[in-house]
């Protein structure tokens, strides 16, 4: 299990305490193969070991780790192989108490971007999560097109890389809220800074989203925050 050292935990505001957030750097993983029998469950270690490009096996095993410790450190459940991390029909991961009757246990998010890999997890069954972590660069300059709206608005002058990298993130942490697709119809989602790092994130009629993000060395993070009607909202949008 990752230690409290290695796991970065991201400080939240007062009216999200019932949900917590870390970071791990998994470049700092030095035994991938101990830590996956330590950590994973039959099925989850039998997924990873199907994985067969080395950085897609370290992002994929770091980000289940980051999940299951924060977990342990909010519940004091000890043992992450009774934790199953499985994906839905839409591609959310969600948590499952592993056995006979497998139970759904709150809900969650996952994200990576090298070296980072991040989690999201709340225990309120109703709750949606999304997370998304990006490294800041002129990547996004090339695809602005595809994702940033005319009714996004910024409150907090910001270099324009480190701009596009926020409603980039947001966006994809919306998505994830939603169970979208990557990249899927980022633009139709207008993205609104009400107060520093404070977000709502609406597209076309739907409901409206909160979001925060995060800058770090060079990386920015953002969440979002829905519940249990954005399950019928990303249904529709797939349709």
């Amino acid at each position: 299990m990752v230690t409290p050292a290695e796991l970065t935990a991201v400080p939240l505001p007062d009216e999200l305490a019932h949900i917590a957030v870390a970071r791990l750097a998994y470049d700092r993983l030095t035994d991938l193969p101990a830590a996956a029998a330590a950590n994973l469950t039959v099925a989850e270690f039998a997924e990873w070991e199907r994985i067969s490009h080395p950085g897609r096996r370290a992002e994929w095993l770091a980000a289940r780790l980051c999940l299951k410790s924060l977990i342990r450190q909010r519940t004091g459940r000890n043992d992450p192989r009774t934790l199953h991390v499985a994906k839905n029909g839409r591609g959310r991961p969600q948590v499952v108490i592993d056995g006979p009757a497998a139970q759904r246990y709150g809900d969650c998010s996952l994200t990576h971007a090298a070296p980072w890999a991040a989690a999201a997890w709340t225990d309120r069954p109703t709750v949606r999560l999304g997370v998304d972590v990006e490294r800041i660069s002129d990547r996004l300059q090339r695809v602005a097109g595809s994702f940033v709206a005319a009714d996004d608005v910024a409150l907090v002058p910001r270099a324009p890389l480190e701009q596009l990298t926020v409603w980039w993130c947001l966006k994809e942490a919306c998505s994830k809220v939603w169970g979208l697709g990557l990249g899927a119809g980022l633009q139709e989602i207008a993205c609104r800074e009400t107060s520093p790092g404070r977000h709502e994130l609406r597209r076309a009629q739907g409901p409206v989203l909160a979001g925060w993000h995060w800058r770090f060395d060079g990386f920015v993070m953002a969440l979002c925050l829905g519940d249990a009607s954005a399950d019928s909202e990303g249904h529709q949008a797939q349709r």
